[in-house]
């Protein structure tokens, strides 16, 4: 899945549903995806059949979701 959102871009790799691999900006892995994460618009375009050699993510997709809300709620508190 490749995401653009105001001028970012980002990548997310999956097999059999589940994340293996993210880019963006730099970053990688988990770091990457909740940077993602915190995109609130954008677009973005799946491409079926799309491989990465990489793999820097090693929890599940319901792990990193909530754990990237989990950090977002402690940052909005804190401010």
């Amino acid at each position: 899945m490749s995401l653009s959102a105001n001028g970012n871009r980002g990548k997310i790799f999956f097999e059999n549903g589940t994340p293996r691999h993210a880019e963006a900006d730099g970053k990688t892995g988990d770091e990457a995806f909740y940077k993602m994460l915190r995109w609130t618009s954008g677009e973005f375009v799946i491409e079926h059949g799309v491989t990465h050699k990489t793999t820097t993510i090693q929890n599940d997709a319901m792990f990193l979701l909530m754990e990237g809300l989990r950090m977002m709620d402690e940052e909005s508190a804190a401010e």
